[in-house]
């Protein structure tokens, strides 16, 4: 009888459907399905979006900064030991280290337009928690291996400098330890783009428009 389908939380036959919903969930249906899209569809996304944008600038800055710091220190000694001997070339070479370190706030700078840039196209079909997620990664990845790579670079700017000063011959193997540290960084530039991508594809797949067209 319709006792027992009431007992075992099953609509009778003939309608009810919605109260069976309600009584199994604990909520009305539609009064669930925006609780979903309120948490799908959360301003924490613009957040994470933005930190995003913000670690993958700052972090990136920060180790370009530090490897100019410790190359350009070192890049200072080799040049004042050698216009005491009228060699003023080996100064250039020393710059090296110091331009690679500061194409690093480069890749920071890309990928924070490109996170700004997607957060504001996207700003009449609304912002999905799970891009923001996209975004908060993507500028942590390029963020940590630029402040790895700069770490590197002042470190091999730093020793390489100060052989110089003694011996010409490193600069030829000083070039390729350079370019190896500069490829940790285009790693982490290529996936963060890659992560960029693919939360404009989340974003335009769900659309998030403002709660108040959807709610009953």
């Amino acid at each position: 009888g319709s006792g027992g389908e009431e007992s075992l939380g099953v609509a009778p036959v003939g309608g009810g459907g919605g109260e069976a919903v309600e009584r199994a969930t604990g909520a009305p249906p539609m009064r669930r399905a925006v609780d979903e899209r309120q948490i799908r569809c959360s301003p924490l996304a613009l957040l994470f979006g933005f930190l995003g944008g913000t670690c993958g600038l700052g972090l990136s800055c920060l180790g370009a900064a530090s490897g100019i710091a410790q190359s350009g220190k070192a890049m200072a000694q080799l040049g004042l030991g050698n216009f005491y001997r009228g060699d003023k070339s080996m100064v250039l070479r020393g710059m090296l280290p110091v331009i690679m370190a500061e194409l690093l706030s480069i890749y920071g700078l890309i990928t924070g337009v490109t996170i700004t840039i997607q957060i504001s196209q996207l700003k009449d079909q609304g912002y999905p928690l799970a891009a923001g997620f996209l975004h908060f990664g993507s500028g942590l990845i390029v963020g940590g291996s630029c402040l790895l790579a700069g770490h590197t670079i002042g470190v091999i700017g730093d020793v390489c400098n100060r052989a110089m000063a003694e011996s010409a011959a490193v600069f030829s193997p000083m070039i390729l330890l350079l370019i190896f540290a500069e490829a940790l960084a285009l790693y982490g530039l290529i996936c963060s783009l890659l992560m960029n991508g693919t939360a404009q594809d989340i974003a335009a797949a769900h659309a998030c428009a403002p709660l108040s067209r959807h709610a009953p």
